[in-house]
């Protein structure tokens, strides 16, 4: 009996819960425009577009890129060279 009146409790409790948030979508979205609900789809959609352009951009990019590196990195520099360096207070003053 006791199970029973408990869990009778706790559905009303969920009941209550669920129509309380109910009422407070519903009050917060008197507080928005019209507008804004019809205009707020499209915003996402476009906003998703714009990533998925991004995205493909940085594909391609990388698709081509192994390509570009190798045109346009140096052949690496093998050995040492000196290099001579003149001293700024000698070259004045042999000026």
């Amino acid at each position: 009996m006791a199970e029973q009146r408990s869990e009778a409790q706790s559905s009303e409790f969920f009941q209550h819960i669920k129509a309380a948030g109910k009422a407070s979508v519903r009050q917060w979205a008197s507080l928005v425009p019209k507008d804004f609900w019809v205009y707020g789809g499209e915003v996402v959609r476009e906003t998703f577009l714009a990533a998925k352009a991004v995205v493909d951009g940085v594909i391609d990019a990388l698709d081509r890129a192994p390509s570009e590196v190798q045109k346009t990195t140096p052949a690496p520099r093998k050995g040492k060279k000196k290099i001579e360096i003149i001293d700024a207070e000698e070259d004045d003053l042999s000026s």
